[in-house]
């Protein structure tokens, strides 16, 4: 009974706290099924709407993870590829630069083609450069022989024609031991006196050019005065020849010493010559001034401005490059120079100075080339201007004979002419056009001769011009009028005091 009766109070307090766990429960699991009411269930919305955007955001992040983790793969890729090139770059100018000290060290030279074969030495301070010039020509020339009588008078001439080669000329220019000592030897196996075959010298020059502004030349080469002189070229003209007009003031080639350069760089340039006078090396040999002695003294000067583009823009005749701004350039020089031409002469007579193109009073003619005693004073201007394949060429020529020798039967001169001194004027206007660029060029010239006779030569001449390679390769064909001659030129096909119209075709090869 004892043990019965404690047993109740222990066992009471269990059975309480089981009895409350059981009634939170109950209620709890009500409370959690009865739904929400009024602003409880707004929060709960929002809440939801709170964890789909952060759910939302969660995505873009990850996405965007993603990108920037590809644009780092990209971009160190890049940069590794950037290394590798920068580093096969290094390599290969290293291997380069071996090579090249290699080749230096072997034979130092270097040979190729660049408008002309050459070679040279590393630094350019030794530099043979070769240039041809090969000009095929046939001509055909009708003439008419004047009835007026008079000793100067041509008989009729009537039709001659045939092949020649006009030009075959071999250059050999460059420098040597310096960029600044340079030379140039030009020879033509068609020359006015080597068509028998021989190496007619055209040019024999050396040169020390201290810089742009001034140099020196010695030697044999053209005289500075018309711009065909200053080219030294013959194979860019828009006709085959130089024009007629220019033949009687045409000083050609002398044997003397100069100064050049240019005053602003290819854009003023000049060159002074003291000379032997007129044609005094015009076929390179000795014989052609009577031995190294000279009773001559010639002086030349030319200038030229290139107002808009550049003095090498003027190299050729034709706007085969096709420029597409209008570009000038004007030209100028001056010329003196004395002869003496009679028996007594010492060391023996000159006489390259000929007086040609005159004309006499009675009876009305041209008179044969008259070997000039006395002074001879020169003056030319020319202008040349390019734009879009059109070439523009002009120029005006002066001449005036004063006569030294004491007036009588022997004096030729004024026997002929009438007079102790006379002038002369040349001029003419020429165009070029590119029909077709590049290709089909026509061309125009019209010109005339005048002096203090009665006569006057006038010339007129069409042409039509195909580039086959520009002026690497071309044909040039060209018809000339002339009324009345005043010289014979077999070089231009005239006669003198003759009508003549003249047919001229020829291939020209450049290398």
């Amino acid at each position: 009974m004892r043990n019965g009766n404690s047993l109740g109070p222990r066992c009471a307090p269990i059975f309480i706290k089981i009895s409350a766990f059981i009634m939170i429960g109950l209620i709890c699991s009500q409370a959690a099924a009865a739904p929400p009411q009024g602003k409880e269930r707004s929060e709960i919305a929002l809440l939801k709407e709170e964890v789909a955007g952060l759910q939302k955001q969660m995505r873009g992040y990850n996405a965007l993870r993603r990108e920037v983790a590809r644009l780092r793969n990209r971009r160190d890729r890049a940069r590794r590829d950037r290394e590798e090139q920068k580093e096969l770059s290094v390599l290969i100018a290293h291997l380069s630069s071996s090579i090249k000290n290699d080749a230096k060290h072997d034979d130092g030279y270097t040979a190729g083609y660049d408008d002309g074969f050459y070679l040279q030495s590393p630094h350019q301070s030794n530099k043979l450069v070769i240039n041809g010039e090969l000009q095929f020509r046939y001509m055909y020339t009708h003439s008419e022989g004047f009835s007026s009588p008079g000793p100067t008078d041509s008989p009729s001439a009537g039709d001659t024609n045939g092949f020649s080669f006009r030009r075959a000329r071999l250059t050999f220019s460059g420098n040597v031991i310096s960029r600044h000592l340079l030379y140039n030897i030009q020879g033509d196996f068609a020359g006015d006196s080597s068509n028998n075959g021989n190496f007619q010298l055209n040019n024999l020059w050396m040169a020390w050019q201290l810089n742009s502004m001034i140099g020196f030349r010695l030697g044999a080469f053209a005289v500075p005065f018309s711009k065909v002189q200053w080219w030294e070229n013959e194979y860019a003209f828009d006709f085959q020849e130089t024009p007629e007009e220019l033949v009687p003031f045409d000083p050609d080639h002398s044997l003397g010493i100069s100064a050049f350069g240019d005053l602003i760089n290819n854009k003023i340039g000049y060159e002074v010559m003291l000379n032997d006078g007129s044609q005094a090396n015009e076929t390179g040999y000795s014989s052609a001034i009577n031995g190294a002695q000279d009773n001559r003294l010639g002086i030349y000067g030319r200038v030229q401005w290139a107002a808009a583009g550049h003095e090498t823009d003027f190299l050729n005749e034709p706007d085969y490059q096709y420029r597409r701004h209008f570009i000038w350039m004007l030209g100028a020089a001056f010329g003196y120079e004395s002869q003496n031409a009679t028996s007594t002469a010492f060391p023996s007579p000159q006489n390259t100075l000929l007086a040609q193109g005159l004309s006499a009073g009675s009876p009305s003619a041209f008179l044969a080339p008259i070997a000039f005693t006395g002074n001879l004073y020169r003056a030319t201007a020319d202008w040349s201007a390019k734009y879009r394949g059109l070439s523009l060429n002009s120029a005006v020529y002066f001449q005036q004979f004063n006569d030294t020798l004491p007036p009588g039967p022997t004096n030729t001169f004024q026997v002929q002419t009438g007079a102790e001194s006379t002038y002369q004027i040349g001029y003419f206007v020429q165009a070029g056009y590119f029909i077709v660029p590049r290709r089909w060029q026509l061309t125009a010239r019209v010109g005339q001769i005048v002096s203090s006779g009665p006569k006057h030569m006038d010339i007129y001449s069409v042409g039509l011009n195909y580039y086959l390679l520009g002026y690497h390769a071309s044909i040039l064909s060209d018809i000339t009028y002339v009324p009345d001659a005043g010289y014979t030129d077999p070089q231009t096909g005239t006669f003198l005091n003759s009508r003549d119209i003249i047919y001229k075709m020829q291939f020209q090869l450049l290398f």
